[in-house]
């Protein structure tokens, strides 16, 4: 499999896929390694042969920085103090339905 910095691991060796040209394979994408009798090596995807270098060592992972989230204050207007979240529990109207009104006609 293609890791996101398209190196692909391969027997303990580390094999960096090119990207150049129209004929690659995408990050995490299934590749097939092929070794043959005379010690040659193919990396393919979809059949196809995919260009490819060995590093001389395990590849440093990449540290991305993400900005961090500012929280935006609260824009709108504060709620009444008639508004059902300011009342007290005790203070609340009975709510009574549209089929209870007609029913009571």
């Amino acid at each position: 499999m293609i890791g996101n910095d398209w190196v692909v691991r391969y027997e303990n060796r580390y094999l960096q896929v090119q990207t150049s040209g129209c004929r690659h394979a995408p990050a995490k994408a299934k590749v097939v390694v092929c070794e043959w009798e005379d010690g040659r090596l193919e990396i393919r995807y979809r059949g196809q042969k995919l260009q490819w270098e060995e590093l001389p060592e395990k590849p440093e992972p990449r540290r991305e920085t993400r900005a961090e989230k500012k929280s935006k204050p609260y824009g709108g207007t504060p709620p009444t103090a008639q508004h059902p979240w300011k009342q007290s529990y005790q203070e609340m109207k009975v709510w009574n339905s549209p089929v209870e009104k007609a029913a009571q006609v």
